[in-house]
């Protein structure tokens, strides 16, 4: 099984917090790590996302949290209101 990650990046211009988030984190760009196993079908190339990750910087320390991707979407239509 073939497993890929792509990594983009979402910008908050609000404070922020996911609900498996112990605090709230300041507005940035933050990037999200998102692993895709490709699906065993001999008609066409899928792949099915299998986690998404937020890396989140905090002075000096950096820390990966495995997220929902719906709340990350939530939350950033939120952060437009």
């Amino acid at each position: 099984m073939t497993i890929r990650t792509t990594v983009t990046a979402v910008t908050f211009t609000h404070a922020f917090k996911l609900p498996n988030m112990d605090e709230a984190y300041p507005p940035g760009t933050y990037d999200i790590e998102t692993d895709e196993e490709a699906l065993d079908t001999m008609e066409h190339v899928g792949y099915r996302r299998t986690a998404t990750r937020i890396r989140l910087r905090n002075g000096g320390t950096t820390q990966v949290l495995q997220i929902d991707r719906r709340d990350l979407d939530i939350a950033l239509i939120d952060d437009k209101h």
